[in-house]
């Protein structure tokens, strides 16, 4: 997903015979936890298991993790047709808590991450 700033350049850059560019925020374009939800619903159906949904905490805020969390009962309810008050987990999100982040592992020539410290800045 990308928004509307990095429209031109993300359809210049992404392979479109491996990556479908979603175009936040324009008609047909599914948010993240409505796309998410609806992979995780066809998932179950297909699996009888919850999809797991990858996460870099460092990267995604807790708000976003509970829209997803939310979209995934909603759907789960959906599913169920209102039966057991959504009881079912389709999708669980993984946090990937003590594990490398995938990308960091391949990201070559990164610049080493900053080691001052933090200086508070005041209100004005």
């Amino acid at each position: 997903w990308t928004d509307s700033r990095y429209f031109n350049e993300a359809s210049l850059r992404l392979d479109s015979q491996h990556f479908d560019l979603m175009k936040q925020g324009q008609p047909k374009v599914p948010t993240i936890p409505k796309f998410l939800s609806d992979l995780a619903t066809s998932h179950y159906k297909e699996k009888s298991k919850p999809l797991k949904v990858g996460m870099d905490a460092y990267v995604h805020s807790a708000s976003f993790a509970q829209d997803l969390n939310e979209a995934f009962e909603e759907a789960a309810k959906d599913m169920e047709g209102g039966a057991n008050g959504g009881a079912t987990t389709i999708a669980e999100i993984d946090t990937l808590d003590g594990k490398s982040n995938m990308v960091d592992s391949i990201w070559e020539g990164r610049p080493a991450l900053p080691k001052n410290p933090f200086r508070v800045q005041p209100m004005e």
